[in-house]
């Protein structure tokens, strides 16, 4: 994950310093960022980071009837009982979601479980909707409503990787059954890698001339004329690459 990303996973667990303003303060102390360095820097930075609107809102309000206990600690301790209760509430109404979508039956069963599954129920929904026929029957190359049922029984044996892999295909499959043999044929080349150079030997990664040279002087000699070819490494000894 990039910085940004790792910063989005932190605020889910500070989300009273979730503020945009924070963004470079919060990764310029943290570096190399992670969930333990954001939080250590939040910790040291605790009076100058903004606080979220609610957050504010609700702290402003509890020092305002509580005169003697408007310190940074007592801030601190408000702030994790109020984070805390807001992050459970958040779980709670995720886990209840996710019941809902995925069946009453799987209730108790933990919420990191839960988020699995829901990845994997939503590829064979999005490949069932790919793949079903609009009439329920198999006109066209489309699943019939007994195919889908028969599909979505042995989709809950496969892994995510194989699940989004199946959805890729499906796609292609759909797309290219549109097009004739030379949209298929023009496709195929714009997505077809650029040849280097000096192929169809390997391009060689940089190096300087000197290291070139001790190279060409070493065992390994024939190995980089193999792979590389003699005009690539002329080019590189005599400056033209």
């Amino acid at each position: 994950m990039n910085d940004q990303q790792i910063l989005a996973e932190f605020y889910k667990l500070r989300p009273d310093v979730d503020v945009d303003c924070n963004d470079n303060t919060l990764i310029d102390a943290a570096t190399p960022v992670s969930i333990s360095s954001l939080s250590a820097a939040a910790t040291r930075l605790e009076d100058e980071l903004l606080l979220a609107p609610a957050y504010k809102s609700a702290w402003d309000e509890y020092a305002f009837l509580n005169p003697d206990r408007n310190g940074i600690a007592f801030r601190r301790e408000f702030l994790e009982k109020t984070r805390n209760r807001e992050i459970q509430l958040t779980a709670q109404r995720e886990y209840e979601s996710l019941v809902k979508k995925l069946g009453e039956n799987l209730r108790g069963t933990p919420i990191e479980k839960l988020r699995e599954i829901e990845v994997r129920h939503d590829l064979i929904e999005k490949i069932c909707g790919l793949l079903r026929n609009p009439d329920g029957g198999t006109r066209g190359g489309k699943y019939s409503d007994h195919d889908l049922s028969v599909f979505k029984k042995k989709a809950q044996f496969m892994s995510e990787a194989d699940l989004t892999t199946r959805l890729e295909e499906v796609v292609y499959a759909q797309k290219t059954a549109k097009q004739n043999a030379g949209q298929i044929r023009q496709e195929l080349e714009a997505n077809r890698p650029a040849l280097g150079k000096y192929h169809p030997y390997d391009t060689l990664p940089p190096i300087t001339a000197d290291n070139l040279k001790a190279i060409l002087r070493s065992h390994r000699a024939n190995e980089y004329l193999r792979r590389f070819g003699a005009i690539q490494l002329n080019d590189v000894l005599f400056g033209r690459r």
